[in-house]
């Protein structure tokens, strides 16, 4: 682009070494002055160059491959041979398995017994049973870590055979429940993700916990 002006602000005014711009004793800076103001209406002005066009194009099309933000994130965790998922956000504690105690007479069939939490008698929860979940393939997983998960000021104790990771997706990750999850499985999951090679169920974190309160 040719201009059709001339920047008199670098030859004479405040930006050249004389500041020799008779106008600069009234106008203190060019930036008051009415030639640097149409000097500036002119670059704003004018067609925008072929260069400057490609530059802007290169600028959008990088920032549209950047992806999706992953705004959710879960603890991927499995009991037998099921991979499942809860919220980050209610789980406040990881520890590795304690022995429960039986509770005497206790007809909750969710309710594993009691287990002490760093000096705490807190309820252990059976996860296997209030999902409905079953061995399969004939080999008894243990119980090897405790997840503890808080919502409302109350704590959930749930032991798990084996942790995955935090992991972070896109609610458009989220995939429907498939027809080989029995019905009360399926109606605890907000949906399915994929987590390395593995189908993980994503527990609806507040539909179990009600439930859990409503069985005490």
């Amino acid at each position: 682009m040719k201009k059709d002006f001339d920047n008199c602000w670098n030859t004479m005014g405040i930006w050249s070494r004389e500041h020799s711009c008779p106008k600069l004793a009234d106008v203190i800076h060019c930036h008051n002055c009415d030639v640097y103001h149409q000097a500036t209406s002119f670059v704003y002005d004018a067609p925008m160059s072929e260069e400057y066009r490609n530059e802007c194009t290169q600028i959008l099309r990088e920032h549209k491959s950047i992806g999706k933000v992953k705004e959710n994130s879960v603890l991927t965790f499995e009991i037998f041979d099921e991979w499942l998922a809860i919220p980050i956000c209610y789980v406040k504690e990881i520890t590795d398995f304690r022995t429960v105690q039986r509770l005497p007479h206790n007809k909750n069939v969710f309710i594993q017994g009691i287990v002490n939490i760093s000096g705490e008698i807190e309820i252990s929860f059976s996860l296997e049973k209030i999902l409905a979940l079953h061995e399969t393939g004939g080999k008894q997983r243990k119980l090897r870590h405790v997840i503890i998960a808080e919502h409302e000021k109350n704590r959930y104790i749930f032991p798990v055979s084996q942790l995955g990771e935090v992991f972070r997706y896109h609610s458009d990750d989220l995939q429907g429940i498939p027809s080989t999850l029995s019905e009360r499985t399926g109606s605890f999951m907000q949906g399915i993700i994929k987590w390395k090679r593995q189908k993980v169920g994503v527990i609806d974190a507040e539909l179990l916990f009600s439930m859990i309160s409503r069985s005490m």
